[in-house]
């Protein structure tokens, strides 16, 4: 087994138990907003992709 990785994550781990609650608190929340926006983003190109494919059914090439 790797011991420096092992090592690694373990301090990594330990740094991230030490962290106040509030920031955890910020973190969540951050990443909560992020997964909205990605989300959103997602879902807006996924229909443009679908307004494309649809456009494109007639050429075989473009399957």
């Amino acid at each position: 087994m790797p011991f420096i990785p092992v090592l690694g994550g373990l301090v990594a781990l330990a740094q991230m138990i030490a962290l106040p609650k509030d920031t955890w608190l910020r973190l969540l929340l951050w990443m909560f907003i992020g997964f909205i926006i990605y989300g959103a983003y997602g879902e807006r190109h996924a229909r443009t992709r679908r307004k494309d494919r649809s456009d494109s059914t007639s050429n075989p090439l473009m399957r």
